[in-house]
């Protein structure tokens, strides 16, 4: 056999690799096999999928496959998340990631929503109106939303550890020089309140660039630690999702206490200065545990934008409800301190309602994170959520004329809305699949710069066109009805998602969604 025969004749012939199972001569074109393995302790769960093309080549699946694998559109997978299959749960790893977020929101969001009595110390000592510094309390709160993709890009560039650093260090800094944007003064610009000796001239542009500061440290803290335990769980998702988002409701509730205990002991200024510097201190070391799964490294998407998402109806009923929802969010701590002050109760009170909102806002987020991993769902939770917020806000708040009617509408609206925060995790991972939740997350948060710059201005002005605080609780009515009837129109659309999400998987509307 002369050697060109054997060239051929072995080019032709297949070459039996050890362990590998051996294709037969003529299968079907675009027909699928299942490789096989001779090795001893395999079973059936450890094949691997095997496609041929028409031109007879063999594509194998690709390599470093894990169970939190990014699925194609036509699979279960993608249409029904709940079917993703993961490999461990929690475990130590992941219940200290969730304990490290945790103090981040602790301290992060503890100190935005404390600006409320920030907020209403100006505005006694004169200082300025209710809507000037409803936009400048917005300045906290903005640009988490607005540069929501570049934050997703920065931690997808950089990694958790550092955007977060750099996030508790421009909240730290950001919050306690806000210290500086005021100062005595003899001549405030508006008059003083009941009981107010001393009033207090606002440095306009000190506030605007230290508000600034500290929403962008908001938003690095925000997308560094938000979702970041959501590649450790499956059947605890929503749980701890709630745990970590919870925390920022004990920090509203703790921050707003101290700040106004230790200015009651000191002053105002100094007792930002002691939560800034405190919250700085508590949350850098813990930057170091700040690790995604590993899989998730692998496998998520570092998306910050997909315009065909665009194309999906799931998607754009989604972010109209996430838009409305947002407008009413932070409308309620700060004007809790003013409206409890036109009720004719102490400074006070106002705090304590602040910290219960808070405490009520923690406590929601958990429990409605533990109702959607139950058979109720993400989706509906999310649902529900919304509904009870419009409750509380229109048939409660609208008409209560004493502080239990006060307080329950503080507990309703601060536990239903604390959980439409903490449900849009775990409502992105069971529509788009978890690989897709930071992509996702990212053009969701941009949504909710429409109510984060709109939603606090909005109520200010509202309440000054209606004779402002000192005209009583009626002048607040009016923006209590707008954003009630907001939230009520973002109910509504969750509802058609809901329906929308049934329709796709195939199953009725009593279906787990």
């Amino acid at each position: 056999m002369s050697a060109s025969a054997t060239s051929s004749l072995s080019s032709s012939v297949p070459v039996v690799k050890p362990n590998i199972a051996q294709l037969r001569p003529r299968v079907p074109i675009e027909a699928t096999f299942t490789s096989m393995t001779l090795e001893s302790g395999k079973t059936k769960d450890d094949v691997v999928p095997t496609t041929i093309s028409s031109t007879g080549d063999v594509t194998p699946a690709r390599p470093g496959m894990t169970p939190m694998e990014l699925v194609d559109s036509d699979s279960e997978a993608a249409i029904n998340p709940d079917n993703e299959v993961m490999a461990v749960e929690g475990g130590w790893q992941g219940w200290r990631v969730v304990i490290c977020a945790s103090v981040y929101f602790f301290f992060t969001l503890g100190l935005v929503y404390s600006l409320g009595i920030i907020q209403e110390a100006l505005v006694s000592a004169g200082a300025s109106d209710a809507a000037t510094l409803g936009w400048i309390s917005s300045l906290a709160i903005i640009p988490m939303p607005v540069f929501s993709i570049p934050f997703t890009k920065a931690v997808a560039r950089f990694g958790n550890r550092s955007v977060a650093s750099a996030g508790a260090i421009c909240v730290s800094v950001g919050y306690a020089c806000l210290s500086t944007c005021w100062s005595p003064t003899d001549h405030p610009k508006l008059p003083l309140g009941d009981g107010v000796h001393q009033g207090l001239k606002l440095h306009m542009e000190r506030i605007v660039v230290f508000g600034l500061m500290l929403g962008i440290g908001y938003g690095m803290v925000f997308f560094s630690t938000s979702q970041i335990a959501v590649g450790y769980f499956k059947s605890k998702r929503g749980l701890v999702i709630g745990i970590v988002y919870s925390a920022s409701g004990f920090g509203g509730a703790s921050c707003a206490m101290l700040l106004r205990v230790i200015a009651d002991k000191v002053s105002l200024p100094w007792s930002v200065r002691i939560l800034g510097i405190s919250a700085g201190a508590a949350m850098l070391p813990l930057a170091y545990w700040l690790v995604p799964h590993q899989d998730e490294r692998r496998e998520r998407c570092v998306e910050a934008f997909r315009l065909s998402l665009f194309l999906d109806a799931r998607f754009n009923l989604l972010l109209f409800a996430t838009a409305l929802g947002t407008f009413p969010l932070f409308v309620p701590p700060f004007l809790l301190p003013t409206y409890a002050k036109s009720a004719g109760f102490s400074p006070n009170t106002g705090a304590w309602l602040v910290a219960g909102y808070s405490l009520a806002s923690a406590v929601g987020r958990v429990g409605f994170g533990m109702v959607a991993d139950t058979r109720v769902g993400p989706v509906t939770s999310l649902m529900l959520a919304l509904v009870l917020a419009s409750i509380s806000i229109l048939a409660v708040w609208t008409v209560s004329n004493s502080l239990a009617t006060l307080a329950l509408a503080m507990v309703l609206n601060g536990g239903s809305s604390g959980a439409l925060l903490s449900l849009q995790p775990p409502v992105n991972a069971a529509i788009f699949g978890v690989h897709q939740t930071a992509l996702t997350m990212s053009m969701m948060m941009c949504s909710r710069a429409f109510g984060s710059l709109l939603g606090g201005p909005l109520a200010g002005y509202l309440l000054d066109a209606f004779g402002g605080p000192r005209a009583g609780t009626g002048a607040y009515r009016p923006a209590l009805l707008v954003m009630g009837s907001i939230c009520f129109v973002s109910t509504i659309s969750v509802v058609f998602l809901r329906c929308k999400v049934a329709a796709r998987r195939n199953v009725t509307w009593r279906a787990r969604i």
